[in-house]
């Protein structure tokens, strides 16, 4: 739904979810959970119009969340060698 969707759809959705609840989202453990957030962002996220739109408003906020979940696999994986 979010993918083919004009951008005023878009922020109506990211609206009626709220921030706050996507990057809670993020930050869950479970891994499910987890892909089904990025793959929403990704769809939200689909021309360059709109990813300057929301990365503007949320850029810094998207970009802690994936340093924070590259960071934790990266070591996880250290760990487990």
């Amino acid at each position: 739904m979010a993918f083919q969707a004009e951008q005023k759809i878009k922020s109506q959705i990211l609206h009626a979810l709220g921030t706050d609840q996507i990057f809670r989202l993020l930050s869950d453990p479970e891994v499910g959970v987890l892909m089904k957030t990025l793959g929403l962002l990704r769809n939200l996220l689909s021309t360059k119009p709109h990813i300057d739109h929301i990365m503007g408003l949320h850029g810094n906020q998207i970009m802690q969340v994936c340093l924070y979940h590259i960071v934790h696999l990266f070591v996880c994986r250290m760990c487990n060698h």
